[in-house]
């Protein structure tokens, strides 16, 4: 380097000749004579590696918590197994969340601190399927093994090379100078490890749980609002000491009250504890959802849209703060950590009286005073004759899918101020005639009440019909047809086409399609399910169902065109002129219609298209 600097400054002419002639020969002659030797050493020698690859730092930093808080006692015994004793193998086992993959990376840090220990600290990290060659990379690269020629090795090679069993691990045993440590949530697993010893990391003692909860939290957000402390206690309690749980489950609960607490009214706060009613992952309907909140009082007004929409736009507020999750088919899910938080608010009211909660499934033995109760899915063949004669404040009930209930009580005329009653998915061979006293009823859901429509509608029967005919303020209404007579004998009154949200046909046998020309107005109709009608051939009064969502047709092998272009010709023209049929249909389901040759010749393609027809 220093000839190099002697023979620069030597040049002149911009750096292209030197001042001095003999000089620039003998720096020449030199140059020519060193690039022979070099010649030849290329020819002769072996230049693959020249030079050896620098190993990588012994210890690699890891992140951390910030604090071990109940985890001391077993970080010393930890320590104490790699450092002091003759300890080859050792396990930390215990349940998911309870704080090992904390203790690890703290352990693998403190040997930054103190380094004699150990040559080398290899951190490998094996998952339930364990990948041999990405741990045999790992441990490869931390002592300098890993090269442009690793990649082309076997796994046995790689193994032999560097004189590892296996995944390159020599077996540690208690006098030799490596160690491992595993964590695992098995005990087992300790023992197919060969373990030496094997520690249990407990659950949080929940002093320490409540130590931890402090400063993650910080005593300035628990004093920050009322509700805080009490809430920050029972988090505390119900993580069970598991410190994971504990921090998460509060970041989304202290997250989810301040949620809460900013939606714009009371009334969406209700709505949303509403929600907390249905059993976890539960798929609510939205236009359900809507309907109790409208029967409880909730919204603004029962009459006209204007409720509906209140009731939709709440809905919408709940998605956008993520305190309800979107679900397919027009529904929505509340998440089990909101739904736990909205039962534990509901449960802290003042006011023991308020309007909820009781939840399906709980087996009740004593009437409560509620103005909601849900026994879906409960099993029941009936309910007891005495169990409706304390509830005069109940205004939503609901039996739903109880497949074996087959009778309702006569004291269901106690319920003077039910306004909503769900009674799908059962059994019942006829309703009681005391329903004619339920004066308040406006939503009766009757959708797939098999044994209802057998022994009530079949054969031409309108008993079922005329009972609901009674029931003057009906609004909204879901049913279950068995026969011609009986559907025409419904469509013909003005108020049950307005009110009949969800109509299922279901066995028509021996009978022609309903004639379109008894319809005036199927205006709020949403679903319409038709099942096992043999001799149905076309659907044509579905043109004036403007609000259709969801259709669904089985097994009608005669069924040639939903709305069939020459009947639409009986229809009075200032009744369709302005329809634009199933343009709001989000739902289409279509099954062994093996003659089914057009949905709606002027607007099939577009249907197609839109409804996903399959």
């Amino acid at each position: 380097m220093l000839e190099r600097n002697w023979e620069l400054k030597k040049l002149c002419l911009g750096g292209c000749c030197s001042k001095s002639c003999k000089s620039s020969y003998k720096f020449g002659k030199w140059m020519y004579e060193t690039s022979l030797v070099v010649q030849k050493l290329r020819v002769e020698g072996d230049f693959q590696e020249v030079a050896q690859r620098l190993p990588e730092n012994p210890v690699d930093a890891r992140p951390v918590a910030q604090t071990i808080v109940g985890l001391e006692s077993i970080f010393d015994k930890l320590w104490r197994c790699l450092t002091e004793e003759q300890v080859g193998i050792t396990g930390l086992y215990g349940m998911g969340s309870v704080g090992k993959t904390t203790l690890l990376p703290l352990i693998n840090n403190k040997f930054l601190d103190e380094p004699n220990y150990f040559d080398v600290v290899i951190w490998a990290v094996a998952s339930k399927v364990v990948e041999i060659e990405k741990i045999q990379e790992s441990i490869a690269k931390k002592i300098g093994f890993f090269n442009e020629s690793w990649e082309s090795k076997t796994v046995q090679e790689k193994a032999e090379q560097v004189d590892l069993i296996k995944v390159g691990l020599p077996i540690p045993r208690p006098t030799s100078a490596s160690r491992v440590v595993f964590t695992t949530r098995e005990f087992e697993v300790c023992g197919s490890m060969d373990a030496h010893k094997s520690f249990k990391v407990e659950c949080l003692r929940y002093e320490d749980a409540w130590k931890l909860f402090e400063e993650k939290v910080g005593r300035d957000i628990l004093v920050s609002h009322p509700n805080i402390p009490e809430l920050a206690e029972t988090v505390a309690k119900e993580c069970g000491g598991l410190p994971l749980a504990l921090i998460t489950v509060w970041r989304n609960e202290y997250t989810l009250v301040y949620s809460y607490d900013f939606l714009p009214s009371d009334v969406g706060r209700f709505c949303l504890l509403y929600c907390s009613l249905f059993s976890e992952d539960y798929r609510i309907d939205i236009d359900q959802l809507v309907d109790f909140w409208i029967c409880e009082g909730f919204l603004d007004e029962y009459d006209g849209i204007a409720a509906r929409n209140q009731g939709y736009c709440i809905v919408g507020t709940l998605l956008h703060a993520c305190l309800l999750e979107e679900e397919e088919g027009n529904r929505v899910k509340m998440h089990d950590v909101i739904r736990d938080m909205a039962l534990w608010i509901a449960s802290t009211f003042e006011n023991k009286n308020e309007k909820f909660l009781v939840l399906a499934g709980v087996g009740l033995t004593a009437a409560p005073s509620v103005g909601t109760l849900f026994l879906n899915f409960n099993n029941l063949d009936e309910v007891d004759r005495g169990f409706f004669q304390s509830m005069p404040s109940l205004r939503v009930l609901s039996l739903s899918y109880n497949h074996r209930l087959w009778k309702l009580p006569h004291a269901i005329s106690n319920l003077v101020s039910l306004q909503n009653l769900h009674l799908s998915n059962t059994r019942l061979e006829k309703l009681t005639e005391s329903i004619k006293c339920l004066f308040d009823l406006k939503c009766l859901s009757l959708d797939n009440t098999i044994r209802l429509h057998t022994s009530i509608l079949f054969g031409g029967s309108e008993l079922l019909v005329e009972e609901l005919l009674g029931l003057d303020h009906l609004h909204l209404l879901g049913v279950t047809i068995r026969s011609l007579r009986s559907i025409q004998r419904l469509l013909s009154s003005p108020r049950l086409q307005t009110s009949t949200r969800s109509l299922f046909l279901r066995e028509f046998y021996n009978s022609r399609s309903p004639s379109a020309l008894s319809v005036a107005s199927f205006y709020n109709l949403h679903i319409v399910d038709i099942r096992s009608c043999p001799e149905m051939k076309h659907m044509t009064w579905l043109i004036l169902a403007p609000n259709l969502k969801k259709m669904r047709i089985y097994f009608c092998p005669n069924m040639k065109e939903i709305i069939n272009s020459e009947k639409l010709g009986e229809v009075p023209v200032e009744m369709v002129q302005n329809l634009n049929p199933f343009a709001r249909l989000e739902h289409l389901e279509l099954e062994e219609l093996r003659n089914l040759k057009n949905i709606y010749s002027s607007g099939r393609r577009e249907l197609v298209e839109r409804a996903g027809m399959g």
